[in-house]
């Protein structure tokens, strides 16, 4: 492998002369990035529907979280509108896998200008080949207030992830250096913040990022969701993954391309989507990847992504009862009556309802289940279902 890498290396080097084998001009380098306030919005939770907002959180800001285990804190960044909230690490060392700040750290539904229903987040990692970005500083590029997405900046040079760069040498182009700002936007009256990775090339010949591995940890605390599939970590081939909080906030991982080869082990969730080419000497953006935040439990997180990706649904109300007595808390799961493709799961409240959101050429069958034994669900809405 070394000797491949050192033939490559030849090769690159060799390519990067002009056509009479003089050495190409030297690089100037782009422009450094831009950064923006440092305090933001002075109210980033009290946004109205037409209105994104970003700024820091305060302790009272933060709802707490069952678990105990979220680890945003006063001092960090959100971004929100009327809907969802999306808090990233402040500028500094972090206690997760990606030590370096800038990167999400929670996320909730907004209410009454407050977060809440928290989901048990664990971990997200934005890497470009096998690097990710050493952060040295996080602000607000826009709070809101002229009504244009709100944005928050984090930028920094890339380095390969400690604890993922051991077994990823030689596999991924080594981009050191090279600069870089992640940009999360939220627009207003939407569910799905788009994660925007920007770079600055000071490099004289085109860098190859090799495969994108998106990823997270801690699954373990909040299952995925594979679309079609079901309940699963496989998310090979999938348009998007679900993160699910059953009860709480879940959100879904929309990458930028097509994940092929999927890998899930001890709470580590990933896959690799195609690369892409760094232009030499030269600015380059692309979106990364989005997520889509709803809730509560799985049935509201795939309302959320179909909204956001324009696809129609409908929804099927009803009550499931066990001896003709309402049964609160029940899962209530939607499939496909002929093929068995997996849908949606709710859960009934107190007085045995539910609604579950199904695409709308679909023929549904529902099945209630509690306690491991099925019970009866009653669907009000009989005549548009099967």
């Amino acid at each position: 492998m070394r000797r491949l890498l050192a033939l490559a290396s030849i090769v690159l080097a060799c390519a990067c002369g002009g056509d009479d084998g003089t050495t190409p001009p030297a690089c100037t380098p782009p422009a450094a990035f831009p950064v923006g306030d440092a305090t933001g919005h002075a109210q980033p939770l009290g946004a109205g529907p037409t209105e994104a907002r970003a700024g820091r959180v305060t302790a009272a800001d933060l709802p707490a979280v069952p678990s105990g285990l979220i680890t945003w804190k006063a001092g960090d960044y959100v971004l929100a509108n009327d809907r969802v909230a999306l808090v990233i690490e402040d500028v500094g060392d972090s206690d997760l896998y990606d030590p370096w700040g800038g990167r999400p750290v929670g996320l909730a539904r907004v209410a009454g200008g407050r977060m809440v229903e928290p989901a048990n987040f664990g971990e997200l990692f934005l890497l470009t080949g096998r690097a990710s970005l050493i952060t040295e500083d996080v602000s607000v590029l826009n709070d809101g207030a002229n009504g244009q997405p709100a944005v928050i900046r984090t930028v920094g040079t890339l380095h390969p992830l400690p604890f993922f760069s051991s077994i990823t040498m030689g596999v991924f182009e080594d981009l050191t250096g090279v600069r870089a700002a992640i940009d999360y936007e939220l627009a207003p009256g939407s569910n799905k913040v788009d994660i925007r990775y920007r770079y600055l090339s000071d490099v004289d010949r085109q860098l190859e990022t090799g495969g994108i591995l998106h990823a997270l940890m801690y699954a373990e605390r909040t299952p995925t969701f594979v679309p079609g599939a079901g309940w699963s970590d496989q998310i090979g081939g999938a348009p998007y993954f679900g993160v699910v909080d059953d009860g709480a906030t879940s959100w879904a991982y929309v990458p930028a391309g097509q994940i092929g080869s999927a890998l899930a082990v001890s709470g580590f969730v990933g896959g690799v989507a195609q690369g892409f080419r760094l232009p030499a000497c030269a600015a380059f953006d692309r979106v990364h990847a989005s997520l889509i935040i709803g809730g509560p439990g799985l049935d509201g997180l795939v309302a959320a992504v179909a909204g956001e990706r324009a696809e129609a649904v409908r929804a099927i109300t009803g009550t499931v009862t066990r001896g003709g007595a309402p049964a609160p808390g029940v899962h209530v799961h939607a499939v496909d009556a002929a093929t068995d493709t997996y849908y949606s799961r709710t859960t009934t409240a107190a007085d045995g309802s539910f609604t579950i959101h199904v695409p709308t050429t679909a023929g549904a069958r529902l099945v209630a289940v509690a306690e491991a034994a099925q019970v009866t669900a009653t669907v009000v809405d009989a005549a548009t279902s099967t």
